[in-house]
């Protein structure tokens, strides 16, 4: 159906972005800025659930699966072709736009507390509030092109947030280096747009749009639904560069890549960790890392139809997982800790998209976004009581003075490491399960068994590096009463400071990541520093920008603080989600232990929206089956005019396709395979629980163990980016480009016309001499030159 208030949902935040700018930078209030910032989420939030489960919303169950359309104009129509500037909510995108909208404005509340202070306090919330309108435009728009403009802006907009303290080398240094990898990653998503395109010409059917939007009057057919007609290519490495469907598709992942921090663009997230905390916990933690899983997602029906990309994606998004982790195993700044943790996650959402599971994919972004929101939160929660102290080496012993924060964050940790009933538990497990029981055309046989060994082996790192951080940062003891490393610190404590630690590695960068105190300021206990506390007006106050290179973390005689309740309460609304968020997920299998029937409710609400890969040994001839003709008539009739419901079946869902995968069957069930399923969910608790006790038993009694050096400098990937990519561009550009070609052949070219211009005016310059007599013998030689020619033409004449 027909509804404009979805468009209400893109644009509210534009709105705010555009009165903190114009109207926030000259009142200078923080109570209206923070105010208009929340408010205008707040709006998209209240609508995004309106749309989402009211009459006919795209959320409500049943078979019928609702599209709401908001259709602006037409942006460009050439020939058959067209893309409309419109958007549309079905079950994939209504998902996703709840948790942006929802943890966004718990972001957004808690960041006026944290960001009391600084004095580009409406620049600040301006663009957050811009980042909320183009990551909305990315995730409901209705055609590939559409989506790509939300896809860059939201490139824009984290240049922006992680370079916002323009005074620190590192933010800038940081937000260039995402600002580029970024780039890099979206050339493949241009191509792809492009191939898209080129694929569904070929058919005779141009389009690039999501969804067939005949039924409601609009002569615009799905992409998807065309692709999904097409022949499946076969699993050869030669199609990736074939020019077919995998071509398209593994274009389409490289961007995603890019976006999603993933191998091998991965090194902008871990240094984008140098601007606000707030920054940090929403653009990665729910919304622009995930835009990469959503688009691949949203493009199912292209990627089922080419298995040997769905087997890249696997790979590297496996690769990554365990990579991260690892590193994150030795990171020393809390926020590095989360930033590869959040590479990792990301990983475990490639890898399962790649074996075909994209339901538990997007399963693991909601929980993710639930639970690494709330430890990101968590971490601002505590530099703020650490007077903007990161190092996990100068904490230890908050517990006491922070235990909101404490028990938040650890609802937190089970969640991330897969302890029941937490919400990552039923999403990290459906992936691993997925991954085992993988059997499609996709994934070699014996590869399953692999990658799960490598999931299983992230897992338990991930609950062991997690353990490690929350030793640190709140057990043990209160290691920021010593002296800091290079001072009277005992021997082991000196010597876990990395003397070598490079700028570029920004291990203490983002320590620079404020609101700052005042120099000198004495921080105590929470109701004695920081008083009543509003919206806009909380927690201690913040310096200049010339202030803010003075200190970090506590001085003499100071303790930390818990944080005002504009702070904390979003840490508790998350932990209740990240508690009971996963409740919406519980397979079969778990949910009969307790006599309860199917009550997988994501899966049943995205199962008719998504496609399915097909079976190892179906052919190459298609990777679907059309959906009944019955079925298809039944959903043109059902419109009228464009202003009814237009109900979408598994061949008419998200993908707009008429063509999709059959679904397994709702009750197939075999009781072998839920037997097994359990024996791998008893499997993933024990990992879980393994990791976090083996992280207990080593960090609790030594919390500044020395990791190895090969993953304290993370596998000197930088390292090896500088000396084999970054400085060979820049000698080759300043050698080349700039001193042979720019300087020698294009300053060449301008200077020898200058030269010979003015070489010739020199000569030209003889002819006037300014004496009489010159001028004479001149009139006297053209009035010879005349007579003669005269003369000649007179003489040939009479012959």
């Amino acid at each position: 159906m027909t509804n404009h208030w979805l468009s209400v949902i893109v644009f509210a935040p534009l709105v705010g972005a555009a009165i903190n700018w114009l109207v926030g930078r000259r009142v200078r209030s923080e109570a209206f800025i923070g105010t208009v910032a929340c408010a205008s989420i707040g709006v998209s939030t209240v609508l995004a659930f309106i749309i989402a489960f009211g009459h006919d919303g795209a959320l409500r169950g049943g078979e019928e699966v609702h599209i709401v359309y908001s259709h602006l104009w037409t942006w460009m129509q050439v020939g058959d072709f067209r893309a409309d500037f419109g958007f549309a909510m079905d079950r994939l995108s209504g998902i996703y736009t709840l948790f942006v909208t929802f943890v966004g404005l718990l972001i957004h509340v808690f960041a006026t507390g944290y960001m009391h202070g600084d004095k580009s306090f409406y620049r600040f919330f301006a663009y957050l509030n811009l980042f909320m309108f183009m990551m909305l435009t990315l995730v409901l728009a209705d055609n590939l092109l559409l989506m790509f403009v939300g896809w860059e802006g939201v490139g824009l907009c984290s240049y922006l947030l992680i370079g916002y303290y323009v005074d620190r080398k590192e933010a800038g240094d940081a937000a260039k280096k995402a600002f580029v990898a970024n780039r890099i990653g979206d050339w493949g998503v241009i191509l792809g747009i492009m191939f898209v395109f080129f694929l569904t010409a070929q058919a005779g059917r141009p389009s690039i749009s999501f969804f067939d939007k005949t039924p409601i009057g609009i002569d615009v057919t799905s992409a998807l639904a065309t692709i999904g007609n097409m022949t499946s290519d076969p699993f050869a490495w030669s199609t990736l560069f074939a020019g077919g469907i995998t071509s398209a598709a593994i274009l389409l992942f490289i961007g995603a890549t890019g976006k999603s921090a993933q191998i091998p663009l991965f090194v902008w997230l871990p240094d984008a960790m140098a601007g606000p905390t707030p920054v940090s916990a929403l653009i990665h933690a729910a919304t622009m890392v995930t835009a990469g899983v959503y688009m691949i997602v949203r493009c199912s029906q292209i990627y089922v139809h080419a298995p040997t990309a769905m087997f890249v994606i696997a790979i590297i998004g496996a690769a990554t997982a365990i990579f991260a982790a690892t590193i994150g195993l030795a990171q020393n700044d809390i926020k590095k800790v989360l930033a590869y943790s959040t590479v990792s996650q990301i990983g475990y959402m490639k890898l399962a998209c790649g074996v075909g599971a994209f339901v538990a994919a997007i399963f693991h972004v909601m929980t993710h976004a639930f639970f690494k929101a709330l430890l990101f939160l968590g971490s601002g929660s505590v530099i703020h009581g650490m007077h903007h102290e990161q190092d996990m080496r100068r904490m230890g012993g908050l517990k006491k003075f922070m235990p909101v924060t404490f028990w938040t964050m650890l609802t937190g940790l089970f969640a991330i490491s897969g302890i029941p009933i937490f919400a990552g538990f039923f999403s990290k497990d459906e992936i691993l399960w997925k991954t085992w029981s993988a059997h499609n055309a996709a994934i070699p046989d014996g590869a399953n068994i692999v990658l799960w060994v490598v999931g299983a082996l992230t897992a338990l790192l991930t609950a062991a590096y997690m353990t490690r951080m929350m030793v640190m940062t709140f057990g043990g003891t209160e290691r920021f009463r010593e002296a800091p490393a290079g001072g009277q610190a005992d021997e082991a404590h000196a010597h876990a400071y990395d003397e070598n630690a490079k700028p570029h590695d920004a291990q203490f960068a983002s320590a620079g990541d404020r609101p700052q105190h005042r120099p000198g300021e004495t921080i105590g206990d929470a109701h004695d520093t920081h008083g009543a506390h509003t919206a806009g007006a909380h927690g201690a106050a913040h310096t200049d920008d010339e202030e803010a290179h003075e200190h970090h973390g506590l001085a003499p005689g100071q303790v930390p603080h818990e944080s005002p309740l504009v702070m904390t309460l979003p840490l508790i609304i998350l932990a209740v989600l990240s508690t009971l968020g996963g409740l919406v997920g519980v397979p079969y299998a778990l949910s009969t232990i307790v006599g309860v029937k199917d009550v997988n409710y994501f899966e049943h609400v995205l199962e008719p929206v998504i496609a399915h890969a097909p079976e190892s040994g179906a052919g190459h001839a298609t990777a679907s089956h059309a959906a009944p003709a019955s079925r298809a008539e039944q959903t043109a009739s059902s419109t009228h005019g464009g202003e009814g419901t237009t109900p979408a079946t598994v061949g008419e869902g998200s993908q707009g396709s008429g063509a999709h995968a059959a679904a397994p069957a709702a009750n197939a069930h075999p009781p072998e395979e839920v037997r097994m399923e359990r024996w791998f969910t008893l499997i993933s608790i024990v990992i879980a629980v393994l990791g976090i006790g083996l992280g207990w038993l080593i960090f609790n009694h030594q919390p500044l163990l020395r990791m190895p050096r090969l993953l304290e400098n993370k596998y000197y990937v930088d390292e090896v980016y500088d000396a084999t990519i970054i400085n060979p561009i820049k000698v080759g550009s300043r050698e080349g480009l700039w001193k042979i070609f720019d300087a020698g052949v294009i300053d060449g070219m301008v200077n020898g016309v200058g030269r010979a211009a003015s070489g010739a005016g020199s000569i030209a310059r003889r002819l006037q001499p300014g004496f009489v007599r010159s001028y004479a013998a001149i009139i006297l030689l053209g009035a010879l030159v005349v007579v003669g020619y005269f003369t000649v033409f007179v003489v040939n004449s009479l012959r």
